[in-house]
């Protein structure tokens, strides 16, 4: 047995968009608010589904471990150009002069 639905949700439309929403239920066989409901419900699933995590398949996670495996590159000018910062952070430079 479906769960009783006890809540409700109200939306104001226009007159061209509620035609539009009557419309499409008419062609999906579906009441209006049971096809607002569905697409809804379809899109917040979507959303929710892509929030929570990405789907990989076995073999681009086996190539995602290998490469986090591997040592970091360290780029000599990255660093150098993070240590101007700490030292410009720091009060031991100033770029403006």
């Amino acid at each position: 047995m479906a769960p009783k639905k006890t809540e409700r949700i109200e939306i104001r439309v226009t007159p061209e968009q509620r035609q539009v929403l009557e419309q499409a239920a008419w062609l999906d066989e579906s009441t209006l608010s049971a096809f607002i409901l569905r697409v809804a419900m379809d899109r917040a699933e979507q959303m929710t589904d892509a929030f929570r995590g990405t789907t990989v398949s076995p073999a681009k996670f086996d190539e995602l471990l290998a490469w986090l495996d591997e040592p970091p590159v360290v780029d000599p000018k990255t660093v150098a150009m993070f240590r101007r910062l700490r030292e410009f952070r720091e009060g031991k430079i100033d770029f403006r002069t």
